[in-house]
């Protein structure tokens, strides 16, 4: 490797996706003390071009906060699996359900929280825990002489629970990538299943530090993906159909316009509707376009023959009822196609930018524009987190949406592209639809 502690520039080529990281590439030089210099060359993503029109913004802008969401029905069943391998689990009766005793006890909620019952019985009609239960003689003076049902969840399986969770994903269904180029037969890397299928299908193109790599064959069933080198121009981005089902709405939030009217209680207008909840996504790769380095142009298509992917996870829904500034907006087209145009420019820049409010990258974030939603019978924007149960993606960005739409908003209107470019709502067009509607969008 490099003794990085000499170095007295670096280069940052694109935005990494977030500020934590920025800094941390950028502050590879200059270790020892010395005068060094660190320049950052932006790629044509509209997160980069927001970047340098607002430079004054950038270097004022703190780090992003870390969002977690220890609820995440996924990652709290591995935790519960681990923690039930190093030591029995015990749930009176007498006490509530939700609490634990013994060693593991904390106050009243217990360090597990009121899911704690639900992940245990269910691991337990899966054969891996075992569940004993036995009567037991109170201490507590309180409590009534009496025999109460003390249940003993013990772990029964065969495996090492710790081997099997991912620091990465949600899930530990990882797909391999295995180098086969000249006989090599060598593991370059892994990814989680639904991610393989959008990104390391037949033909894609796979980055492994700088070198490029064609995929020859993706084996899910077996979770192997066979690449060989290569050297090409371009790279490689999966078109995926989504079908969206809403499974749960759970807060609704009604944003409004003069923030000064709202102090006095005066009317004001609602500029659209926010509503967090549980969404379903079904998703499957069809084709995929080959995108040229540098320019983005786009050089040619293929077809994916892959199964369909299904997905539960956190999702915050946009709606723009007639009512509403930015449904009035939309209303006013005379054509659907010009309504999708506005929405499907603004789900582009919200795509690219939002990482800049969250720490994560924007493949982490999933966008899919309705015109007439079938579940709410109005336009609609979907955001959602790309990881089964969400992470607290979605949450997080409902505080900070304000932020994002006025910073799509400038990136649209400080692109010199006459109808739309990759460095603003991408090349297929719609700028002046998607630059409205972001306007309107504006708290």
């Amino acid at each position: 490797g490099i003794d990085i502690g000499g170095l007295d520039a670096s280069i940052v080529a694109g935005f990494p996706g977030s500020f934590n990281s920025f800094w941390q590439q950028s502050g590879r030089a200059g270790r020892r003390g010395g005068t060094s210099v660190s320049v950052f060359i932006a790629s044509s993503s509209p997160l980069d071009q927001f970047i340098m029109q607002n430079n004054e913004w950038f270097f004022a802008k703190s780090a992003e906060e870390g969002r977690i969401d220890p609820e995440n029905p996924y990652i709290f069943t591995d935790h519960v699996k681990c923690a039930t391998f190093e030591l029995p689990f015990k749930i009176s009766s007498k006490e509530s359900r939700k609490e634990e005793v013994g060693r593991r006890k904390c106050g009243d909620s217990g360090l597990f929280g009121d899911n704690l019952q639900d992940a245990l019985d269910y691991l337990a009609e899966d054969g891996i825990i075992r569940k004993i239960e036995s009567r037991q003689t109170p201490t507590d003076d309180n409590l009534p002489t009496s025999y109460f049902l003390l249940s003993t969840y013990y772990w029964s399986d065969r495996s090492y629970p710790a081997e099997g969770i991912s620091l990465r994903s949600a899930t530990a269904d990882n797909v391999v990538i295995i180098d086969v180029t000249k006989g090599r037969n060598a593991v370059i890397g892994e990814m989680d299943r639904p991610s393989a299928k959008e990104m390391v299908f037949k033909n894609a193109v796979y980055l492994h530090r700088g070198r490029q790599f064609i995929v020859e064959n993706l084996d899910i069933e077996n979770r192997k993906c066979l690449v060989v080198e290569a050297d090409v121009n371009y790279f490689t981005d999966g078109l995926v159909k989504r079908d969206i089902k809403v499974l749960s709405e759970d807060e609704e939030i009604s944003s409004r316009g003069d923030a000064e009217a709202q102090r006095s209680d005066k009317q004001c207008e609602i500029v659209f509707k926010v509503t967090l909840g549980d969404i379903l996504v079904r998703s499957q790769v069809s084709k995929f376009k080959k995108i040229k380095f540098w320019t983005h142009e786009n050089i040619g298509y293929g077809d994916i023959d892959l199964s369909e992917e299904e997905m539960q996870t956190r999702a915050l829904m946009l709606t723009f009822p007639p009512d509403t500034k930015a449904g009035q907006y939309l209303q006013a087209f005379e054509r659907t196609e010009d309504a999708g145009a506005a929405l499907s420019g603004a789900g582009t820049l919200i795509k690219q930018i939002a990482p800049v409010y969250l720490l994560c990258d924007s493949r982490d974030i999933g966008i899919a524009e309705r015109v007439r939603d079938p579940h709410f019978g109005i336009p609609a924007l979907y955001i959602y987190d790309k990881y089964p149960g969400g992470t607290g993606l979605a949450e997080a960005l409902a505080e900070k949406l304000n932020g994002l739409f006025h910073a799509a908003y400038e990136t649209v209107a400080q692109c010199s592209c006459k109808n739309g470019c990759p460095s603003c709502v991408g090349p297929a067009g719609g700028k002046a639809e998607a630059k409205g509607l972001l306007r309107a969008l504006i708290v």
